[in-house]
């Protein structure tokens, strides 16, 4: 136990080292820091405040892809989903971030349901997100350029979504006409063809929650993984073409992706939880 006391020991001091000498940026360097910062940066030099100054960050541009599918009232197929979306953020804890998510989904009813006359489903999604992303691991932001960042989301999207049912072998489009309560809800519809003042897609406003890990690879590149999931904001059960037992629909994301910093490398730095300008 002497030995392995010993051992645990000599990690510690290692690992204290390691991170009092491994910031990731030279952190004397002033051009990092923004002119309203300054006078902490300088207390800090001075050794007359404990932490240095938060230095300027870059934007984030994040590229992703992966699994999605529809929770409803059908059984669901694995479908395909994707994003682009930039990231900014507003300090070590806080960051938004905002663009374009698409997904391609499907179910097909299992025998039961087929009884009772589902059918197969196809869902095609395309929405605009704005989130508020928050680090959990922030309070350990000035420890030596540390590697991953766990986070929380919560978001709005702005849906269009077209559902098409397999009718004799054909795939035509829900206008949900059959169901009195299908028109509730929405925005409007727009996009397609028209049927009774009716479009194909139908607008939604959505409401996300979820959660991730980036990993960074250097002072440019971060990979990240994360989970999310999206519902209307005002209750929508026909994401599927289908209302059968469930209140209403849901789209889950699962997605793995790459985020590039971007911007002048040599007067910026990357967001949040690395605090290592380049």
């Amino acid at each position: 136990k002497y030995t392995l006391l010993a051992i645990l020991l000599v990690a510690l001091q290692l690992s204290s080292f390691a991170q009092g000498n491994d910031w990731g940026w030279d952190w004397k360097d002033s051009s990092k820091i923004p002119a309203k910062r300054m006078p902490q940066h300088n207390e800090f030099l001075n050794n007359n405040y404990p932490y240095p100054a938060q230095p300027r960050d870059q934007w984030e541009l994040g590229i992703a892809g992966g699994p999605s599918l529809i929770i409803g009232d059908i059984s669901p197929k694995i479908g395909i989903g994707g994003s682009i979306l930039v990231r900014k953020a507003l300090n070590h804890t806080f960051s938004l971030r905002g663009g374009y998510i698409g997904s391609i989904n499907s179910g097909e009813p299992n025998p039961y349901q087929a009884q009772t006359g589902q059918r197969k489903f196809k869902n095609y999604t395309h929405s605009g997100v704005f989130d508020v992303i928050v680090s959990l691991n922030a309070p350990s932001y000035y420890r030596g350029n540390p590697k991953n960042d766990w986070y929380v989301l919560g978001g709005y999207n702005f849906i269009a979504t077209r559902v098409t049912r397999e009718i004799a072998g054909v795939d035509r489009t829900f206008y949900g006409f059959g169901y009195p309560n299908s028109q509730s809800g929405i925005i409007g519809t727009v996009g397609g063809a028209e049927v009774n003042k009716r479009n194909a897609y139908t607008l939604l406003h959505g409401i996300s929650i979820g959660g991730g890990v980036a990993h960074k690879i250097n002072n440019r590149v971060n990979l990240k993984l994360e989970q999310r999931f999206t519902k209307a904001l005002t209750g929508y059960d026909f994401l599927d073409g289908v209302k059968a037992g469930r209140s209403d629909d849901m789209y889950s994301f699962t997605s793995a992706g790459i985020n590039i910093n971007m911007g002048n490398t040599a007067k910026r730095v990357q967001p949040l939880w690395w605090l290592n300008p380049n």
